[in-house]
């Protein structure tokens, strides 16, 4: 495939999220996809359609802004902001209402016109921020991170704040 594209590969994943990642997963990622989320175990392609999905559920109104699309070779840079509305229950947490703001930089390895892998920094604490889902650090396993990184601050297991 092209630079040209890989880059298109992506922009159309992106356009599925937009739709609440409805469609067939296997028409973007390869069977052996391994995904990498800091802080985080390595995922398959049936966990990234776990957390995805239910991202979808709890968040209507996903819109992607694509910051930068960079491409060489294999690899495809998105750095991108994601909107959506906090409409449904988020492990554990009933719907807000809000508008919620996440940042994050994925790096994606085309091979066969499929993502092989990906690697993502997202912005938990925006999103934690931006939702007002203060405790959301104690039962969101990705933004367990946050609960690691303050309790290794020696700060225990105290609601997150924001103002």
């Amino acid at each position: 495939m092209s630079i040209d594209d890989n880059k298109a590969l992506i922009r159309r994943w992106l356009r599925m999220g937009e739709q609440g990642f409805t469609g067939d997963f296997n028409e973007y990622f390869a069977p052996d996809y391994h995904g990498h989320l800091s802080g985080q175990q390595p995922q398959s392609l049936s966990d990234l359609m776990d957390l995805e999905r239910g991202f979808a559920a709890a968040f209507s109104h996903i819109s992607y802004n694509v910051e930068d699309l960079l491409a060489i070779g294999d690899k495809v840079v998105l750095r991108v902001k994601t909107s959506a509305t906090h409409t449904g229950e988020f492990h554990g947490v009933k719907p807000t209402d809000r508008q919620v703001t996440l940042t994050g930089i994925v790096i994606y390895r085309i091979v066969d016109a499929r993502i092989a892998e990906s690697w993502g920094e997202l912005d938990l604490m925006g999103l934690l921020g931006s939702s007002g889902l203060h405790d959301l650090s104690w039962r969101c396993k990705p933004c367990g991170v946050l609960a690691n990184i303050i309790t290794s601050l020696g700060l225990g297991v105290a609601k997150l704040k924001f103002y």
